[in-house]
């Protein structure tokens, strides 16, 4: 069913900006983290994405996550720390 979820979110992004194309996916190795198990973010066309954070067996789903943000998770020292703090409260689910 989340499979089903993101499939969806990314065939509205890909409708709604008029793509010739769907977003390329970009996934983070998270083995640095003990908190954080996996997390993707597929850009909508814009300067925005969706950011799909795993931790243990559950996955959060976060929309209009800016490009920027995506990449200071990336280069966060720490992903868990960077999650609670910028994304988690901020973005919402």
């Amino acid at each position: 069913m989340k499979q089903l979820y993101k499939i969806a979110l990314m065939v509205i992004a890909f409708l709604f900006v008029g793509c010739t194309k769907a977003p390329q996916t970009e996934v983070l190795d998270t083995s640095r983290s003990s908190f954080i198990t996996g997390a993707e973010y597929s850009p909508d066309g814009t300067d925005s994405g969706t950011l799909v954070v795993q931790i243990r067996d559950n996955e959060y789903v976060y929309g209009a996550v800016s490009a920027a943000e995506w990449k200071a998770f990336q280069s966060a020292e720490s992903l868990g720390s960077h999650y609670n703090k910028h994304i988690k409260d901020v973005y919402g689910e």
